[in-house]
């Protein structure tokens, strides 16, 4: 076995530990069925809203250690969290306010402008690696990597900056 097969595998067995721990966690204090669709707007809120290379930790990595195929999971992940979203959305919005961060994705869905420049900004910094396909042995390696790396730091500022005032009132601090 090489390095990279047990990288990958231990990248999935990871997530796959944190996502059953959520899992038990959510139904331990929320019940089977609430706690089943908190743990995936949590998910959903992770790949949504944050900068990461998700779909390869999920999807992407026990594809090709298993079966060596190479699948762009992040584009079927970002579907389905947006699917996802949108069918709880429409079912039970109140489901959202059960905790802080779902309650901070119910905000950012509910609230078009400036509020989805959020996920506009996260998802044009998850899809820019697979769109250009950059690896170390280009010659455009370091301004990809330097272009990639901006627009994680301006997601996160943007982020920062639109959800500040609900994370406040959420808190109940006094600014």
């Amino acid at each position: 076995m090489n390095r990279r097969y047990l990288l990958q595998i231990t990248k999935f067995f990871v997530a796959v530990s944190a996502l059953f721990l959520t899992i038990l966690f959510m139904c331990f204090h929320h019940g089977l069925s609430h706690g089943l669709v908190l743990t995936f707007l949590l998910w959903s809120f992770f790949i949504l809203c944050l900068p990461g290379n998700h779909g390869s930790m999920i999807l992407g990595a026990p594809m090709k250690a298993f079966f060596n195929i190479r699948v762009n999971a992040q584009v079927w992940v970002w579907i389905a969290a947006v699917v996802f979203n949108f069918a709880v959305y429409r079912i039970n919005k109140d489901i959202y306010l059960e905790n802080f961060i779902t309650h901070l994705l119910r905000y950012i869905v509910s609230s078009p402008y400036p509020d989805w420049l959020v996920i506009i900004f996260a998802t044009v910094t998850n899809f820019y690696k697979p769109m250009f396909r950059y690896n170390f042995h280009s010659k455009f390696y370091f301004f990809h990597a330097a272009v990639h790396t901006l627009l994680i730091i301006v997601t996160l500022l943007a982020f920062y900056w639109w959800i500040y005032p609900e994370a406040i009132f959420l808190f109940n601090f006094s600014t």
